[in-house]
């Protein structure tokens, strides 16, 4: 293996591993957006600038998914919001 395929090798796992990460905050988020009440306004920031839109893009559609499954809609639209604003970056 090169050098080069040990580091994009490498930058796959950080990704997954930064996702995963994102997944267990989601779903802190989500206990607390539960126990705080509809009244806080509560979103899900990146400050990471080496995770690439897209990987965010993907870790808020498995948060939508997320949300549809334990019927949490009052999430999307807030999630979706943050898909649109990158997308809107990506382009």
């Amino acid at each position: 293996m090169t050098e080069n395929e040990m580091n994009r090798l490498a930058e796959i796992i950080v990704d997954k591993l930064i996702i995963k990460q994102a997944a267990y905050d989601a779903k802190f988020m989500e206990e607390l957006a539960k126990n705080a009440g509809p009244e806080y306004d509560i979103t899900i920031e990146y400050n990471r600038a080496d995770v690439s839109i897209e990987a965010q893009i993907k870790d808020l559609e498995e948060q939508i998914e997320l949300c549809i499954k334990t019927d949490n809609f009052e999430a999307i639209k807030g999630l979706q919001e943050q898909i649109d604003k990158l997308s809107n970056e990506k382009n």
